[in-house]
């Protein structure tokens, strides 16, 4: 269903005032109210307006619908039933004269999450209608008693809604995520599997996303914008290294995130040799299914069509295949499972740069610098002081380079990421123990290690049996398959441990 549709069935004046605002906003008009004012610049333009008509339309819809005594709580006019639909009078309903009743038919079925985000949309909204009212006050007195009223009913309004999570009810539990940060081990791990899926209808595809995400913080909302043009290409429309060996991705501020993250101005994105060598597989094959006649190094890199290089998908792909992969990903805990979701390589990745225990091999890379190229690698604005903002060097290129290639350059391959880790010092060489240590302090430690494995016995156990309870009722977004899966995965690990 189109949302979208609710804004056909409005009046000609209730169209008109949404329109006139979206064009306000469209023009980079400020709203300004109140001692509040809403950002002058839309990010995704487009998209956000959208968004905003969508959204408004469909308050202004079941406001009409409460007000008209239809008990209906959808917001689509075909699924009223046909005397509901003789009863809807869009005339009942002026937004100027807002009532604090009026929140009631919207707030119907409606989560505290939900009612949240529609306030935040609404606001700015209500506070250009009353910013116009305003300046109009001065007049003459009916005007003025015209702003007062308004002003009292749509704050009286407003004010129904819940602004942050402290006004949710004790008894709503917000689904907060277990977020997961993955070792270099299981990012390959995850490659292989989404590689070597059968029944993916374009496992190279998928695996070449997930391993972009993990390399260079690609975030799932500018994946589907990330076009073929911003990386540095040959002649043959791949992607070529530079004299560092690594490929540049130049992501413009237009295809990220609310269009304000883009690659860095000097250094652009730098992108791993061997995520270069296996994007440039999936290009190949993306060539040679596209047609002759298809230029190549044009277009979007990932598209549904894959003749149509100006046809993008429309969202995120990858959600429903990271979806899938859940219940296979028995290195995670549950609850990392079940919020599993393609962001957790670009966290991951920064992680790798730049978390707690990360100590680089080179003392000089450590701290500050370690952070910058964390920053850049991600795209982030950091928070800065006024001294560190304006007076403050960058870090050099080299150094740049440095941080990611003790950190993220590693091999996508099991056997050679070991070799690796231990030359960049994240793992310790093994040392072999003389005969007599072995006879001696082998028995020892497999003594202390069972006493403790004896002595959490039973908390390892109630914690199981804990997650268990919790799984009692199937969570919100899990699949029923996925649920059974998950609670008869702890149910064979409280055997394991009690027989």
């Amino acid at each position: 269903m189109n949302k979208n549709s609710c804004f056909d069935y409005l009046n000609n004046n209730q169209k008109e005032i949404i329109n006139n605002y979206l064009t306000f906003r469209d023009n980079n008009g400020v709203v300004s109210f109140d001692g509040f004012k809403a950002k002058k610049y839309i990010s995704n333009k487009e998209k956000t307006l959208k968004i905003l008509k969508s959204e408004i339309s469909c308050l202004f819809f079941r406001i009409i619908c409460g007000r008209c005594s239809i008990k209906s709580s959808k917001s689509d006019f075909n699924q009223l039933t046909p005397e509901e639909r003789k009863q809807f009078n869009p005339d009942v309903f002026d937004p100027i004269n807002i009532e604090e009743e009026d929140y009631f038919f919207i707030s119907k079925e409606r989560s505290p999450t939900t009612l949240h985000s529609t306030y935040k949309k609404i606001k700015p909204f209500y506070y250009w209608i009353l910013g116009k009212l305003d300046k109009k006050a001065d007049e003459d007195n009916d005007k003025f008693r015209e702003f007062r009223r308004t002003k009292k009913n749509v704050m009286a309004f407003l004010e129904q809604f819940p602004t942050n999570e402290s006004e949710y009810p004790n008894d709503i539990i917000l689904n907060k995520k277990v977020k997961s940060f993955l070792t270099r081990e299981e990012m390959i791990i995850i490659y292989n599997m989404l590689l070597k899926n059968i029944k993916a209808f374009n496992p190279i595809r998928d695996a070449s996303a997930w391993q972009l995400t993990c390399t260079t913080g690609i975030r799932p909302e500018e994946i589907i914008n990330i076009r073929i043009e911003h990386f540095q290409l040959n002649a043959e429309g791949l992607i070529e290294l530079n004299y560092r060996g690594w490929g540049i991705l130049d992501l413009p501020a237009q295809a990220s995130k609310r269009g304000m993250s883009p690659s860095h101005a000097l250094y652009k994105t730098p992108v791993p040799y061997e995520t270069v060598k296996q994007l440039n597989k999936y290009l190949t094959h993306l060539y040679l299914n596209q047609g002759k006649n298809v230029p190549k190094g044009k277009g979007y890199l990932f598209r549904p069509d894959v003749s149509n290089i100006e046809r993008p998908y429309k969202k995120n792909f990858m959600w429903k295949i990271m979806n899938k992969m859940k219940p296979h990903l028995d290195f995670l805990s549950i609850e990392q499972r079940r919020d599993f979701e393609l962001k957790a390589g670009r966290r991951s990745m920064n992680n790798l740069i730049m978390g707690p225990k990360v100590t680089l091999l080179p003392e000089d890379l450590n701290g500050k610098v370690q952070e910058m190229a964390a920053n850049y690698q991600m795209r982030h604005k950091p928070n800065q002081t006024i001294a560190e903002k304006h007076y403050t060097q960058e870090i050099s290129e080299d150094d740049y380079y440095r941080v990611l290639e003790h950190t993220i350059n590693f091999p996508w391959n099991l056997k050679e990421l070991e070799k690796w880790e231990l030359k960049y010092g994240y793992k310790k060489p093994l040392v072999t123990s003389t005969k007599d240590d072995t006879t001696t302090k082998l028995p020892e430690e497999k003594t202390a290690t069972a006493t403790i494995a004896e002595n959490n016995l039973t908390e390892v156990v109630s914690k199981l049996e804990n997650q268990l309870h919790d799984l009692r009722v199937k969570p919100k977004g899990m699949t029923a398959r996925q649920w059974m899966i998950e609670r008869n995965q702890i149910k064979k690990e409280i055997r394991r441990y009690t027989i």
